[in-house]
């Protein structure tokens, strides 16, 4: 089905001084099981009607790390008294 959510909002103010420079922006969102063939990521402006872009990022070649978390044994640990 459609799925419409917000993963992820940011506010990027640019300005005439920086403005040929490239913008990076890093970000996590989640992935889901069935892992879908893309998401779209949105960028529009608040300030002129109608600036708006969308693009497919693609998950054909993601590599995703391993599901299984390494186990990490727990330390039987005195606590430090309060006073």
């Amino acid at each position: 089905g459609e799925n419409n959510r917000i993963y992820h909002h940011e506010y990027v103010l640019m300005s005439r001084r920086t403005h040929p420079e490239p913008v990076e922006l890093e970000l996590t969102i989640p992935a889901f099981e069935p892992l879908p063939p893309q998401y779209f990521l949105r960028v529009m402006s608040v300030a002129w009607v109608g600036c708006e872009m969308l693009l497919p990022v693609s998950f054909q070649h993601l590599l995703l790390p391993d599901r299984q978390m390494p186990y990490t044994d727990l330390i039987d640990l005195t606590p430090l008294p309060t006073s």
